[in-house]
């Protein structure tokens, strides 16, 4: 992404950002079926339960999560295929990053309330992001029970993620983006508000669950070009804004696990 926005005009900035980040939400929308057709290619149902307090869980029997590690696997070398393929087309001896001058350092990095500020709303908007898609797929399978359906929402949802990114990252080049932000934020609230009287009626539940993915999916995009007008010699800085999300992840996975899934199996 550095290097696709050293190529473009400050003014196109939102939607060159837009289109590179899109590639993120095309991916689920491919491999989640791809995923989902490896590891349960007869599309059986869930028929184990787990209980934790008043409420149920369903689970996959034990051949479909012996297919896991295979699964895994191939889309392991899938990445590192891609990976490798994208380093090879993206190398550009044009930007050397040795002579580039940087103009904040670790130690400023920490008395610069910018940066901990885009810590901060990294933090927050993976930690939403992460409950609508640790969220979507559970309940789901309560009200729905049927699997491959799951997928297709998933898919659309990462799909409009896409699509979305790339209008609102031409918005970002022409309207301050503190007012899309809010606008974004104002959406995913008021579609989580409704959510749960969705659950018993299939096309309103993928409705919701494709706009709240497509509609949370963007605010990656903000972080991105947020670093790149504060920090734009300094590249690095996003790996320290990142850890936001890497902390949204593990309390995303903690709260999930070990607080709202003490289980037992029947």
């Amino acid at each position: 992404m550095w290097i696709g926005l050293r190529k473009v005009s400050p003014e196109k900035r939102g939607i060159a950002t837009g289109i590179g980040l899109s590639s993120f939400a095309h991916a689920p929308f491919i491999f989640g079926y791809i995923f989902s057709c490896i590891i349960n290619p007869d599309n059986k149902p869930p028929t184990r339960t787990i209980i934790y307090g008043d409420e149920k869980l369903k689970l996959f029997d034990k051949d479909v999560f012996s297919r896991l590690p295979m699964t895994i696997r191939y889309l392991s070398l899938i990445l590192l295929i891609l990976g490798i393929f994208a380093a090879v087309i993206m190398y550009d001896k044009s930007l050397n990053t040795s002579k580039i001058t940087h103009t904040i350092t670790f130690k400023q990095l920490f008395k610069e309330y910018k940066s901990w500020y885009l810590l901060a709303l990294n933090f927050l908007k993976m930690l939403f992001f992460m409950f609508i898609i640790y969220v979507y797929k559970t309940v789901g399978l309560l009200y729905i029970d049927y699997e491959y359906l799951l997928s297709y929402i998933g898919g659309a949802g990462f799909l409009s993620a896409a699509i979305l990114r790339v209008f609102i990252g031409r918005a970002h080049d022409k309207y301050p983006w503190h007012k899309i932000n809010f606008i974004t934020t104002l959406l995913e609230l008021i579609i989580i508000q409704v959510y749960y009287y969705t659950l018993p009626y299939r096309a309103l539940y993928a409705i919701s669950t494709i706009l709240l993915i497509g509609i949370s999916g963007t605010s990656y995009l903000c972080l991105w070009i947020l670093c790149d007008m504060v920090f734009p010699k300094d590249k690095w800085v996003f790996s320290f804004v990142s850890l936001g999300g890497v902390i949204a992840t593990f309390m995303a996975f903690i709260v999930f696990a070990f607080i709202f899934y003490p289980v037992r199996i029947i």
